[in-house]
């Protein structure tokens, strides 16, 4: 029997490193140091192959087999067959990083080239830096000695072997040789990590060709919510993940972003970023790259991160050891920030030679570059949704960066545009008459300096005019600031209203400052770390424990993540965001346990529209249920409400600001009004939904699938999904099926095409509502971004509501003092009303500011953390 093939299998199995290793509480701690409870069983350490049945994450329902008994396991085994070097992947985050990262960096080849010029690039940069500061000689070359030569003479001309000093002249300082020992050793660690990045890509490669099936030639026109399909079919033959059966979009998406959504989550509760005083400036919000490398290391990536690959520390997990934990991370923390203050002359050399290196030749070209503006880090994180990934988020910074840019141009200082338009007349006109001259007689060329006082002259006149207001620029900041919150989606509320004031400029430019002064912030990151990380950070430790052990959960197949990326209404939510939409609000939360400004709620549609195959909780799906079903209300109101009362009418509100975004989104919101528009002037026709159409059919004739009816021109599912559709809905259901839109689109379009185009334009562009691959395949060639049009409608939607609650409108001119983006959230440490002693006992949480968690028919499991209440 020890031979036998199950034998066998049990004993391999018994082999393999399991990915989320249970927690174990030391049998001699107190009551106090209970284990957190997990989404299920557990199970003994030493036996890896017995699976525990938990509930897995994101999944609404469960079959009656997942609810067995304690003690019930599965034994995973895999087919001989289908066993290969993807079967049970120790390190799945890596692997699906790597996916990623291969889809989005266009493929091996691309990849390996681009980590080779990587290293010659370094290579580069250090071998320029010691010819510039130690083999030139610098008095021959501004001619203030003359070369050693025996055969010059004056009048000569020097030579580059003049300038260069012989091997024999060179006396390199000790600093120089330090240095050159540091960017050694670093390029040879560089070295052998992309020789082991090699295979890791060209195992990659083949998962791509063999497992996903997806050529070299094909990968760039392969989508990723196409690759990600792939990948879920491919558990089901390879078995990747040995938790669970089946992977879902929200398990990949956990692993891809697992620490980026702890920095979104803590950004979003004020952990992160820190706020200094800076003379003459006041106080600035401050997060570098360098910076945010620092806090990686500490908390995810060092060798004392709080992070063990997939699983938070055990030690995190327990309050006894809170004060223990405290100490050991401002201990680490003032570690770090030593480091970061001896290294800081070396990389700061390195900062300042790789962006001059970098933006010279691109500055010199076009000086005006240093006037437009850019994205900070710190907006890269506040105003990401949970469960975003790169590709997605950046498209959206992408689209919001034009009207961003259009609205703060209407901002230009008065003072400034005089200033440097008198700036402009000088230079412009001295160096017209240099070019005059150069024109007359080319002798003027030999003049010394004439170059190069051309060239500042250019700079000086381009970079002025980069201050000057263009004439014709129309003052409308309403509409502009609206155009840019259709697609960013996140703004305190005290924004509405009052776009034309510049406190509002002001804290927009926080997000969305000029190129030359974010350059200027990351050459000035190296001082300026050290001192943020010892002064700023290391005070705040209590709060940052706090934060893991609260605001952890293991999900069964994934590990342990931020408990904000489950994106559960009912823990996270906010009750102030749900409670606009329906009444009976599943939102269990306080101000320490909710996201700040609806980020739950906007990353729970969010991540819908994107993932249409996904299915959320009971408690997501009834949330997003009745969002739809107010729009809905809301598109009948519309349609038969007075003129005079069409302000109060939140959805005619946000139409209205996503008509100000243009493009597609414009259509689509004129669509929608110019429906509402004909039904005020013909009449409603029949009760709501007496006219519906309802068929299983296509026009052509075609089975619909997937639960899809026709209704009326509108191909729609029966489940969740678009907020749009929505609106659709309830503007035919008014009309009786006689909507404007469909009238108007099918005369440019042949029947069947024009039935699919309105479907899409006004239909299924969320969760489950998504049209059929043909017709995906149609919008595509025709260039709708539909989903993206859906998002900005829902978080303008939202907002909305929101706003109404508070008491006023989108368009409302509310005359609330404004503050910096901060202060409009109230603080974590504020929040829980914890206060942290250094002495022998521990202040405890005031009961209640303590997360309300009700572990009683849960999908994701409860907090981490005995402090918190069961």
């Amino acid at each position: 029997m020890s031979g036998s093939p199950f034998t066998q299998t049990l004993q391999g199995l018994d082999r393999l490193q399991t990915g989320i290793k249970p927690f174990q509480d030391d049998p001699n701690t107190t009551e106090d140091d209970e284990a957190p409870p997990h989404f299920g069983q557990p199970y003994a350490p030493n036996d890896p192959w017995r699976e525990p049945r938990r509930h897995q994450a994101g999944a609404g329902h469960h079959s009656p087999e997942d609810q067995g008994p304690p003690g019930d396991f599965i034994i995973h085994s895999v087919p001989e067959s289908n066993k290969s070097r993807w079967s049970h992947i120790d390190d799945l985050d890596s692997f699906f990083k790597r996916v990623y990262e291969y889809h989005q960096r266009h493929g091996f080849y691309v990849m390996i080239c681009e980590d080779v010029l990587k290293l010659v690039k370094f290579v580069f940069v250090v071998v320029i830096a010691v010819v510039i500061f130690e083999c030139v000689n610098y008095p021959v070359l501004f001619k203030n000695e003359q070369p050693s030569r025996p055969d010059w003479h004056v009048g000569d001309k020097i030579t580059p072997s003049d300038i260069f000093l012989r091997s024999d002249q060179i006396q390199l300082s000790g600093l120089t040789l330090l240095g050159l020992l540091l960017a050694c050793v670093f390029w040879l660690t560089k070295v052998g990590a992309t020789a082991y990045h090699f295979f890791q890509y060209w195992d990659i490669k083949m998962f791509f060709n063999e497992a996903l099936r997806v050529s070299d030639d094909e990968l760039s026109s392969v989508s990723w919510p196409e690759v990600q399909k792939r990948i879920i079919k491919a558990q089901s033959e390879y078995l990747m993940c040995i938790h669970k059966d089946h992977l879902t979009e929200l398990d990949i998406y956990h692993r891809i972003l697992r620490f980026k959504n702890y920095f979104v989550a803590m950004v979003n509760k004020d952990l992160l970023p820190v706020e200094i005083q800076i003379p003459f400036l006041g106080a600035k919000t401050v997060l570098s790259q360098g910076l945010k490398y620092n806090l990686e290391f500490l908390f995810f990536k060092g060798p004392w991160a709080t992070f063990n690959q997939w699983h938070l520390r055990d030690e995190y997990k327990k309050t006894s050891q809170k004060k223990e934990l405290v100490d050991s991370l401002q201990k680490k923390i003032a570690f770090v920030a030593l480091g970061n203050l001896i290294l800081m002359p070396v990389i700061l050399l390195w900062q300042v030679l790789n962006s001059f290196f970098s933006h010279a030749e691109l500055i010199k070209r076009k000086p005006e570059l240093l006037s437009n503006r850019t994205w900070s880090l710190y907006s890269r994180f506040y105003l990401r949704h949970f469960n975003e990934l790169d590709h997605e988020f950046q498209g959206r910074l992408n689209r919001a960066y034009k009207p961003a840019t259009k609205y703060m141009d209407l901002f230009s200082n008065p003072l400034h545009a005089v200033i440097f338009g008198f700036f402009r007349y000088i230079c412009g006109a001295i160096m017209g008459i240099i070019l005059v001259l150069i024109c007359y007689d080319e002798d003027v060329m030999a003049v010394e300096h004439v170059l190069t006082l051309l060239s500042i002259l250019t700079f000086a006149v381009i970079f002025s005019s980069s201050f000057i207001p263009d004439e014709n620029l129309v003052f409308n900041p309403e509409k502009s600031l609206t155009a840019v919150l259709a697609h960013v989606h996140y703004f305190p509320e005290t924004w509405k209203g009052r776009a034309h004031t510049h406190e509002v400029m002001g804290e927009l430019g926080e997000l969305f400052p000029f190129k030359a002064e974010y350059l200027i912030g990351e050459l000035f990151s190296p001082i300026l770390t050290p001192f943020i990380l010892f002064f700023n950070l290391r005070p705040k430790a209590p709060q940052l424990v706090d934060f893991f052990r609260n605001f952890t959960v293991d999900v069964v197949g994934v590990g342990d993540v931020c408990s904000f990326a489950q994106m559960d209404v009912r823990r996270h939510g906010n009750a102030e965001w749900q409670t606009a939409i329906t009444e009976d609000t599943p939102a269990k939360t306080n101000h320490y346990t909710q996201a700040e400004d609806g980020k739950t709620e906007m990353s729970l549609v969010h991540f819908t529209l994107t993932n249409p195959d996904w299915v959320p909780p009971s408690e997501s799906t009834n949330f997003i249920a009745a969002l739809r079903g107010h729009a809905a209300k809301d598109a009948e109101a519309l349609a038969t409400v007075q003129e005079e009362a069409l302000e109060e009418n939140s959805l005619y509100n946000s139409l209205n600001s996503m008509d100000a975004a243009g493009g597609l989104y414009s259509s689509i919101a004129n669509e929608m009004l110019g429906d509402a528009r004909h039904v005020r002037m013909v009449g409603p026709s029949g009760s709501p939904g007496a006219m519906f159409l309802q068929s299983t059919r296509s026009p052509n004739g075609d089975e619909l699938e997937g639960g899809e009816q026709y209704v009326e021109g509108s191909l729609y599912q029966t489940r969740t999904g678009s907020m749009l559709e929505s609106v659709h809905q309830g503007l035919v259901a008014t009309t009786g099926g006689t909507g404007r839109s469909s009238m108007m689109i099918s005369s440019h379009f042949r029947p069947n095409q024009s039935q699919l185009l309105n479907s899409r334009l006004v239909g299924p562009a969320a969760s489950t509502l998504m049209p059929t691959p043909n017709l995906g395949k149609d919008l595509r060639r025709l260039g709708l971004e539909y989903i993206e049009a859906d998002m900005s409608f829902s978080a303008l939607y939202l907002h909305e509501l929101h706003h109404r609650m508070a008491g006023g409108g989108l368009g409302s001119t509310s005359q609330t003092t404004t503050s910096t983006i901060q202060s409009n959230r109230r603080n974590l440490a504020e929040a829980s009303r914890y206060e942290f002693q250094r002495g022998n006992s521990l202040n405890e949480l005031d009961e209640e500011s303590l997360p309300l968690v009700d572990v009683g028919d849960n999908h994701h499991g409860p907090l981490l953390g005995s402090s918190l209440p069961s």
